[in-house]
């Protein structure tokens, strides 16, 4: 999940009108002392190493709140509970009770539980038994679809981690993460698959790349993508933008998410262009691309705040309607933030608090705050 500022915006005088979407509520003021928490905890759990004295208490506060949820048997306050055990953050370090709530979770089907539980039990000074489960879980998780997962699934079999040594399972699993994106997955497929290719085999990296890259405008948008990937995952990135481009125009979904991922000013690949940034993760939005459906969420919630200019039009707010339906815990807050200020949307307080929540479930530090403002909790 890409990570972006979360402090509270300041309220615009004159809001543009937003969709009416769904029925006004009475708009709420959010007071000053709630600001410095909620810009305190910055990146959320996920990202607490900004944290300061007001944030940890929030953390603290936030970790209470996901206990008794996390112990009545819900799967995603078990498994930020468990994030936050093993980082500390709002708690003491435990790795055994981190450990513990992944387990919960895992059981339920969590990928996201089932990937860092199975890390946790892949190094080497565990017993040959975890190790054994760590393969069980990350095949789980990467079923589901988890690309972290697909990446560690294919390391082990390239690498003979309990298990045989198959490069032809790794190459498979490796193409799966590359293809949601991993720049790990794009290296190890090209260490695992097109290195080990025949017609490859005498050939330096770089000898093999322009290989690859002269052979670009003679196969499919997927096969462009991979080629692009590989090229990013390698370092150079000025030419993966170009190659990105050209199959993104060719139709494939992933290379315009990730184009958009360049250009939107959360990587530190592009300084932002936002207005490309709108246009390549529209194209892949309307492609059923999850990443870019929150990328253009978060462009319209930038636009309807007035906190920076945007390349995201007044329809683009289905988005974030759309990826909070999928549980992208970034789209429910910028949502929250929308109901909670009555832009993009009539104001309801209801729908913030409910937005806000979701997003807390996922250990979602400044939208515990929001909720907690807003008497949600």
């Amino acid at each position: 999940m890409q990570e972006v500022s979360s402090a509270v915006p300041e309220a615009r005088e004159s809001p543009e009108p937003g969709a009416g979407m769904m029925p006004s509520e009475q708009s709420v003021v959010i007071g000053d002392h709630l600001k410095p928490a909620a810009a305190a905890l910055a990146d959320s759990v996920y990202g607490f190493e900004k944290t300061d004295g007001v944030a940890k208490e929030a953390l603290r506060e936030l970790a209470s709140w996901l206990e008794p949820q996390a112990e009545r048997g819900d799967p995603e306050a078990q498994f930020s509970l468990g994030y936050m055990y093993e980082w500390g953050s709002g708690v003491e370090v435990s790795g055994k009770t981190a450990n513990a709530w992944y387990s919960k979770a895992a059981r339920q089907g969590h990928a996201d539980a089932q990937y860092r539980l199975a890390r946790e039990l892949s190094y080497d000074d565990e017993p040959p038994a975890n190790r054994k489960r760590s393969l069980t879980l990350f095949r789980q998780a990467a079923e589901s679809g988890h690309k972290m997962a697909q990446f560690r699934l294919g390391r082990a079999y390239l690498q003979g981690e309990s298990t045989n040594v198959d490069y032809a399972k790794a190459a498979t699993w490796f193409l799966k993460a590359a293809l949601q994106g991993s720049k790990e997955g794009f290296h190890y497929y090209f260490s695992a698959a097109v290195s080990r290719r025949p017609e490859f085999q005498a050939m330096s990296t770089e000898q093999i790349l322009e290989k690859l890259i002269d052979s670009y405008s003679a196969v499919g948008a997927d096969e462009q993508y991979l080629i692009a990937g590989l090229v990013d995952a390698l370092g150079s990135e000025s030419k993966a933008k170009e190659l990105y481009k050209i199959a993104a125009e060719n139709g494939s979904a992933p290379a315009a998410a990730r184009l958009g991922m360049k250009y939107d000013g959360r990587s530190s690949f592009q300084t932002g262009d936002l207005k490309q940034a709108a246009h390549w993760y529209r194209m892949a939005a309307e492609a059923g691309n999850s990443i870019a459906q929150e990328g253009l969420c978060y462009l319209y919630y930038t636009r309807m705040t007035g906190s920076t200019p945007s390349g995201a039009t007044k329809d683009d707010g289905v988005w974030c309607l759309k990826s909070a339906e999928h549980g992208d815990y970034l789209a429910n807050r910028w949502l929250g933030q929308m109901y909670l200020r009555g832009v993009g949307f009539d104001a309801n307080k209801t729908e913030a608090i409910a937005s806000f929540r979701k997003a807390a479930l996922r250990g979602d530090g400044p939208s515990f705050v929001m909720m907690k403002a807003l008497g949600g909790v």
